[in-house]
């Protein structure tokens, strides 16, 4: 119920350095519209978001965009990773005695990547491929992006071949005979796929996208003394 106890919320509850918040505040004694100020650890000078109301009486929306820039009065709240943003609204009369009532909610701020060490096994099987890897860490759900070329560097880091959730995984489709070249990267729920490939050194990935990789070749269907090198390969050769 609606009533003039002003409620604020904020979603979502963790947010990257390029991302949108989402601001709905209730309050029975206004119409049309109201304001809020928003704040973080990098701007702490608040920057003011009008909301306007949406499809019910006393209940305001609007967003304001995150940016890893510098503080600036430009309508974003500037952030850093590990801030916390604090958005605030107060309450005029909460009806119950209580004059200008700030009332508040936060959302904080991850932009680092996920911290993931690469592929630590790839074993041939019949027509398909094993890949195995230690979990990465990281806040929020994790998408293991692999990458597979028929050549060392040939990946299409736009557009990953397969999406795991979980080692180990299976490539079903690579058939015997054919050597494959693998990369698996971890990616959080903003990351692109544009990632500069791990194995040209000395290049740095994006700030999203964490990768790390390994290699190991195997001849005649057995496996063969294996090197570490800046990226994963198989031979499937029969």
């Amino acid at each position: 119920m609606i009533d003039s106890d002003a409620q604020i919320s904020v979603s979502p509850s963790l947010v990257n350095c390029d991302g949108a918040i989402g601001i709905v505040v209730t309050d029975a004694d206004l119409d049309t519209s109201l304001t809020v100020s928003v704040s973080s650890a990098t701007e702490t000078t608040p920057e003011v978001v009008t909301l306007n109301e949406g499809a019910y009486d006393g209940y305001f929306e609007g967003e304001i965009q995150t940016d890893a820039g510098a503080p600036a009065s430009d309508g974003k709240i500037q952030v850093v990773d590990g801030d916390t943003i604090t958005v605030t609204y107060v309450d005029a009369n909460d009806g119950d005695g209580g004059i200008n009532v700030p009332k508040s909610d936060v959302v904080e701020i991850d932009c680092a990547p996920p911290v993931f060490g690469g592929l630590t096994g790839l074993t041939p099987l019949d027509n398909e491929v094993e890949l195995t890897w230690d979990p990465a860490t990281a806040p929020e759900a994790i998408v293991y992006n692999v990458y597979r070329a028929d050549a060392s560097g040939g990946q299409d880091f736009d557009q990953p071949t397969y999406a795991a959730v979980e080692s180990p995984f299976v490539d079903p489709n690579a058939p015997s005979g054919i050597e494959w070249f693998y990369v698996v990267r971890a990616a959080d729920p903003w990351a692109t796929t544009t990632a500069t490939p791990s194995n040209f050194p000395g290049r740095r990935p994006d700030p999203t996208v964490s990768s790390g990789t390994t290699s190991i070749s195997t001849h005649g269907g057995r496996r063969c003394p294996c090197r570490i090198g800046p990226s994963s390969t198989i031979a499937t050769t029969r």
